[in-house]
């Protein structure tokens, strides 16, 4: 009896026993538990923590990056060769040299507080295209992003861009009636300077003596790669300039008077670079390539003043306006019936279009006026063949960035 007693106090103390070591395997398991979700919060929190820095190192990256293309881009479309801050002025052709310039902008422009800037990278494309690399950097994340950024010259967009009003009276008209123009426009780039002249033409001019003459009738043909002539005064026989293929580049000190039956012909590429006024009148022809065919390209640059009237004619046969470009540092005058096919660019000059002149092609300008049944019709090629093209300048576009 006593053992059957002694059985059942023990089961009521293993009992007992049993209870108070199930509570305390649930405390422990409660305790492990908590810590268990307590190390899983701080590890995710930590995590978090590092990941929302990472997500905020690397978008001030691409801020930067993104900032990168756009001071980029301003640079090269409008900076020119002052554009303060621009560091692509101290190129050897300013912001507007495509073709030579380096390969890097200075690295590491500041943006967004001391950890934060970006570097610009370019690759010339061709004369009109560059490609830009910006990489945006940011207390140690790198983003980087790359467009293409390309001039839309102004002779190529606008039969007439002008810094003023046009003025278009008495019948004159811009052909077609939808075409382009764009008046207001004050920041198209400047015209260069001429280059340095050969030699020592203040020497030797006004007599012609030396290196440089006097160039005073037709008959002649100049198909060396620098002809360098003191003044020109022609007003009959045919001058020609250049040889198929040949690149020639003609240095008048003084002026050029063209009068009379004068013909010049083009062939190749020439190039004018003209110190005094131009004028050319009365049944003059620039004849510029041949029917033969010989291809043909002028450019000519003159400091001073441009007139152009009296049937006088300048491209009529060949008749493609991407193959003459006119710069003109002074004033122009185009008048009584003259046919002129190509473009004429002067950011200082005033264009003055009259008496049943015809001009095809595209013109950049201070002011422009068309009156007295002037016609203007555009050509949107005008001067692309010519080696001054890219001076236009003046606007772009870009495409989408991308980002590697």
């Amino acid at each position: 009896m006593s053992k059957i007693k002694s059985f059942i106090h023990w089961l009521r103390s293993f009992s007992k026993n049993e209870d108070g070591a199930a509570a305390l395997m649930g405390v422990i398991f409660a305790v492990i538990i908590i810590g268990s979700i307590a190390v899983n919060f701080l590890a995710d929190s930590q995590q978090k923590q590092a990941g929302g820095a990472l997500t905020y190192s690397s978008t001030n990256a691409f801020l930067a990056a993104e900032a990168g293309l756009r001071f980029a881009e301003k640079c090269l479309l409008e900076g020119g060769t002052t554009e303060a801050g621009c560091p692509c002025t101290s190129w050897t052709g300013g912001c507007d040299d495509w073709v030579t310039a380096p390969v890097n902008f200075p690295s590491d422009i500041p943006f967004g507080g001391s950890r934060g800037a970006f570097e610009i990278q370019v690759t010339p494309v061709s004369s009109t295209e560059i490609k830009v690399t910006s990489i945006g950097k940011f207390a140690g994340a790198l983003r980087s992003f790359s467009k293409v950024v390309a001039i839309n010259c102004s002779l190529s967009t606008n039969a007439i861009t002008s810094c003023t009003p046009i003025t278009n009276t008495n019948n004159s008209s811009v052909d077609p009636p939808t075409a382009p123009t764009q008046e207001g426009v004050c920041d198209i780039p400047a015209i260069p300077a001429l280059p340095t002249f050969p030699d020592d033409p203040a020497t030797d001019c006004p007599g012609g003596t030396g290196d440089y003459f006097n160039l005073t009738a037709g008959g002649n043909t100049y198909t060396d790669a620098s002809v360098q002539i003191c003044s020109w005064t022609q007003s009959s026989g045919t001058t020609t300039f250049g040889t198929s293929g040949g690149t020639t580049t003609v240095w008048v000190y003084e002026n050029v008077n063209l009068s009379n039956s004068a013909d010049i012909q083009i062939l190749g590429t020439v190039k004018f670079n003209i110190k005094g006024n131009v004028s050319i009148s009365n049944q003059v022809e620039f004849l510029v390539g041949d029917t033969t065919p010989t291809e043909g390209t002028m450019t000519m640059q003159t400091d001073g003043d441009f007139s152009m009237e009296n049937n006088s004619k300048i491209n009529r046969v060949m008749d493609n306006a991407s193959d003459v470009l006119v710069l003109i540092g002074g004033q122009g005058v185009f008048k009584n019936n003259i046919l002129f096919t190509g473009g004429i660019y002067g950011d200082q000059l005033v264009f003055d279009l009259q008496n049943n002149a015809e001009f095809k092609g595209s013109v950049v300008a201070a002011s422009v006026s068309l009156s007295n049944n002037a016609t203007l019709t555009f050509d949107d090629t005008a001067g692309q063949d010519s080696d001054s093209y890219e001076i236009c300048g003046g606007g772009g576009s870009s495409s989408i960035p991308q980002e590697p």
